[in-house]
């Protein structure tokens, strides 16, 4: 399964909420590859009959 869409979400101190689609290319060539990684983890997954990836736990382990 590929992503075919992604964004910023920011949360104020507030609690407003914003999104933020116009991503420059300066960030996503940063994000992409995270991304891309994200996405091989998934059909890894899928594969094995495991369940998806998206929980932020799982998330984190792609940081270490």
């Amino acid at each position: 399964m590929r992503i075919t869409h992604w964004t910023l979400k920011i949360k104020w101190e507030d609690g407003k909420e914003e999104y933020i689609n116009d991503i420059p290319n300066f960030v996503a060539t940063h994000v992409d590859p995270f991304l891309d990684e994200l996405e091989e983890l998934r059909a890894e997954n899928e594969e094995l009959g495991t369940r998806p990836i998206g929980s932020p736990t799982e998330i984190q382990k792609i940081k270490e």
